[in-house]
């Protein structure tokens, strides 16, 4: 029916290798996906796409593959810098060809260089796929080159999540510490947010910078635990000796008691901390100077 062709469409996304994989499962199998929406089966999913694409592959290609699947999309430049070889792109522009759950995007105002892209389900079998190929070490070092190619093609949260997945806790804390200006500036808290929430806790609450960065993330969902988190990041500044924190770290508090427009008396302990300020660190950075006075 017309219905059952749409709901085969969506769940394909319009690829023939999707569509055929819908078709070899068990009319059962299908009409639960149709009735409840639920996703594919693992064992149906994994079981067609290691048979009908990546087993057909010379190994040297399959290790490419494995590779290019930490990046949801692929640039010529990207993929020679992860895989150390020009013949990553004409793997990806072969398999496009071929039709093989890979497509070849051209520029558009969004995203302006031209790549390639893994169908979903090739993708997620590929990183799965590539738990069990390389050895620890050698998937870390490919997981934290992809990182870094993210983040500097500014695909800043798939950079995040990658390194989150792979639980390359230095490198999400340096991803934050660059990155958290820009995405308050862009009103981007709730996606710091979740990156801070995936961090260790002991890692993200003996760090100033990421404590502080906490409380700007939730300051306006949740101002309680904000007001906590930024009064534990002054702390720690003090502690420190971190003038440039402490004095942040007090605007945004006062700036929260303000914001809030309920409860003043916490302004008492903030005001009665500007002497010993001044005593130890002079003046606020200039940029801060608007919020200070």
């Amino acid at each position: 029916s017309i219905e059952q062709m749409g709901t085969l469409h969506q769940w394909s996304r319009g690829w023939p290798a999707g569509l055929s994989l819908l078709l070899q499962l068990a009319p059962s199998e299908r009409a639960v996906l149709q009735d409840s929406g639920a996703p594919l089966s693992d064992s149906a999913l994994f079981d067609y796409l290691a048979r009908e694409v990546f087993a057909r592959l010379e190994t040297p290609v399959q290790d490419l593959l494995l590779q290019l699947a930490h990046l949801p999309r692929i640039g010529a430049d990207m993929a020679e810098a992860l895989c150390a070889t020009p013949a990553a792109i004409e793997v990806l522009s072969q398999m496009a060809q071929d039709g093989l759950l890979t497509t070849q995007h051209l520029g558009t105002q969004k995203i302006p260089h031209a790549h390639y892209e893994f169908h979903p389900l090739l993708r997620r079998f590929l990183v799965q796929h590539a738990q069990h190929r390389f050895p620890p070490v050698e998937l870390a070092r490919i997981e934290r080159t992809a990182a870094g190619l993210l983040a500097a093609a500014s695909e800043l949260d798939a950079a995040a999540q990658l390194l989150i997945a792979g639980r390359h806790w230095p490198e999400l804390e340096l991803l934050v510490h660059e990155h958290a200006p820009l995405l308050v500036g862009h009103g981007w808290q709730q996606t710091l947010s979740g990156w801070l929430q995936a961090l260790p806790p002991q890692r993200r609450d003996d760090d100033p910078w990421l404590t502080y960065w906490q409380g700007e993330a939730t300051l306006h969902v949740d101002p309680p635990a904000a007001q906590e988190s930024l009064a534990r990041a002054y702390r720690l500044f003090r502690q420190r000796h971190d003038g440039a924190g402490a004095f942040r770290a007090w605007c945004a508090s006062v700036d929260l008691v303000c914001l809030e427009w309920a409860d003043f008396s916490p302004l008492d302990f903030w005001l009665d901390e500007v002497p010993s300020l001044h005593i130890e660190f002079g003046a606020p950075d200039a940029a801060l100077v608007p919020r200070y006075t």
